[in-house]
């Protein structure tokens, strides 16, 4: 597979991402009008919104990351593709469970904090098992 078909698929689920969540976020916005009521999401829309949002992160994570490595190296190698795509899904990861946690109405600072560390300790594990230390 080139890298343009690699470009071109993470574009798509970009942006299949962003229509998914820009759908969901329309059709339960807050009406203005006088005596309506807001409709209310059960978990099925909630649980696709985190979906379409996991998709819009992990496309938006690794096209940046193609690009960050293509602007430090002025190539982009063939042992690329997975740090990139683990990188981005630990990102999505993080930002989906935020508002997940946020959506639960249990955030704070203390649980950001220790999620953001949980996550960079397991990309470390990745890198010890791939470095062989």
């Amino acid at each position: 597979m080139t890298m343009s078909q690699r470009t071109f698929g993470w574009l798509t689920l970009m942006l299949l991402g962003v229509g998914t969540v820009g759908a969901i976020t329309s059709s339960y916005l807050p009406v203005a009008l006088p005596g309506s009521t807001r409709p209310i999401a059960d978990s099925s829309i909630m649980i696709t919104l985190y979906v379409g949002l996991f998709a819009f992160v992990l496309g938006l994570g690794v096209l940046t990351g193609y690009l960050v490595r293509y602007q430090a190296q002025k190539t982009i190698f063939s042992t690329d593709h997975w740090p990139v795509f683990r990188q981005a899904s630990l990102i999505s990861i993080a930002i989906v469970a935020a508002f997940v946690l946020q959506g639960m109405r249990v955030l704070s600072w203390w649980d950001g904090i220790l999620l953001v560390i949980a996550l960079v300790l397991v990309e470390l594990s990745f890198r010890a098992r791939i470095t062989g230390s």
